[in-house]
């Protein structure tokens, strides 16, 4: 495959995976004086997770009102 169509592959691929799995990433700059350890390990945090989760559907709830 050339690399031209490798890459077109890789936006049709991306698109299609957002349509049927929409998904964010978010880079959060580690805030000043907290631990370096206990922060990198909150990516993986599955209690942590759900907590950003529940915030994110309570104030999209609170903007669109439903």
């Amino acid at each position: 495959m050339s690399k031209e169509a490798s890459k077109k592959y890789e936006e049709i691929e991306s698109k299609i995976e957002k349509t049927l799995n929409p998904s964010i990433t978010l880079e959060i700059t580690m805030p000043e004086g907290v631990d370096k350890e206990a922060f990198l390990k909150l990516e993986n945090d599955s209690k942590f997770i759900e907590t950003i989760k529940r915030q994110i559907r309570k104030r999209l709830t609170q903007e669109t009102g439903h």
